[in-house]
């Protein structure tokens, strides 16, 4: 589960922001999530175990959605990216 701090050997970090854009193409960055829990899921579709996992993700999210928990998945497949 990936939270807006990072406890490594360091301490305390804040998660580096970042901005990539949903299916709307609409721009999107990690900071538009603060205040909640995020987990941030990386995927393939070609991935069966990545594939296995969304249902749970999904079940997770209606579960504590009203606590403020939050799922992005973001899709490494290099084959499916809008052209721009």
């Amino acid at each position: 589960m990936a939270l807006p701090w990072d406890l490594g050997a360091q301490g305390l970090r804040a998660t580096p922001d970042f901005i990539l854009k949903d299916l709307s193409q609409k721009k999107v960055k990690l900071t538009d999530f603060k205040g909640k829990v995020v987990i941030l899921n990386f995927f393939t579709t070609w991935c069966p175990p990545c594939r296995a996992e969304i249902p749970e993700l999904i079940r997770l999210y209606r579960l504590n959605k009203e606590k403020g928990l939050m799922v992005l998945g973001v899709s490494l497949d290099m084959d499916v990216l809008p052209k721009t």
